[in-house]
């Protein structure tokens, strides 16, 4: 996260507030840098999972962003997106492994740090992560592969965890909603979205009427019918009430192909490997 400006002025409080390990951004990396190894990376990481992730946050007792949350598992002073390239060094792609860094700087809007996991897919197209992000807080999860992130590795890193082999979940989180490969490839590449987009909560009207257990699993995209929005499951119809701001399920039509669009019906790629990846999938700030 990039804050020249903000972290001038709020220097003072920062570190009167929060203590050494998260000290306003060193500009470089001293002479001698203690050394840490992949293990603790990860460790440190997997300790902050759960937390809220808010802008700004620095508190690890109660919110972090990208940069502090990156921060904390290197064992570094608290850097942002444009400073921690002074504690690291650039690496490529196909050496990057568990405990390096995916950093995209100096991006406007779109600032954002993420610790590499490793690979879901054998293609190195989606991998998992550690990362705070809005959407998601403090999570491991899959993101695609985005090139627009420089790769990094922390100065003084010892590389002690193998790459592990490549496992891609069939379903996964997205930050306004899931994406369910049940009824597409059953691969986690090509399914159905259920999100919230456009204020339109399918997702949560989903969750709330109990679900997989409660509708199954998505047989469509959403797609409008008769002035609302609806989505189709196994076992009836969402469709979403902009009056009510809530969602009511209707009965499967006799013939789905012949009721549905086939353009709805037909699984859809991950958005995940969209290119490039929307601001919404991950980044820092909400779009």
């Amino acid at each position: 996260m990039k804050r020249r400006t903000f972290l001038t002025v709020t220097a003072g409080f920062l570190a009167s507030s929060f203590g050494p390990a998260l000290a306003p951004p060193v500009l470089a990396a001293p002479v001698a840098i203690a050394s840490i190894d992949a293990s603790t990376v990860i460790l440190q990481a997997k300790r902050y999972l759960g937390l809220p992730y808010k802008y700004g946050g620095t508190d690890p007792t109660r919110a972090l962003d990208c940069s502090a949350y990156v921060s904390l598992a290197w064992g570094i002073p608290r850097q942002t997106t444009d400073t921690i390239g002074g504690w690291a060094t650039r690496i490529s792609k196909a050496e990057l492994l568990p405990g390096d860094a995916m950093n995209l700087a100096d991006d406007g809007r779109a600032d954002h740090i993420r610790l590499f996991d490793g690979w879901a897919t054998a293609d190195r197209t989606i991998m998992w992560v550690y990362e705070a992000a809005w959407g998601f807080g403090v999570s491991h999860h899959v993101v695609g592969y985005d090139d627009r992130y420089q790769p990094i590795r922390r100065l003084g890193f010892t590389p002690d965890l193998p790459l592990p082999s490549p496992v891609m979940p069939v379903d996964y989180d997205l930050p306004r909603g899931h994406f369910f490969s049940q009824t597409g490839g059953n691969d986690g590449r090509t399914g159905f979205a259920v999100t919230n987009e456009n204020r339109i909560n399918l997702w949560s009207e989903f969750r709330r009427l109990g679900g997989v257990d409660g509708l199954g699993w998505p047989l469509s995209s959403r797609f409008a019918s008769w002035g609302q929005t609806v989505q189709v499951f196994e076992k009836g119809v969402l469709a979403w009430d902009p009056l009510q701001r809530s969602a009511t399920v209707g009965p499967l039509p006799d013939d789905l192909i012949l009721a549905v669009a086939a353009d709805a019906l037909t699984p859809v790629e991950t958005p995940l490997l969209a290119r490039p990846q929307p601001r919404s999938l991950g980044q820092g700030r909400a779009p």
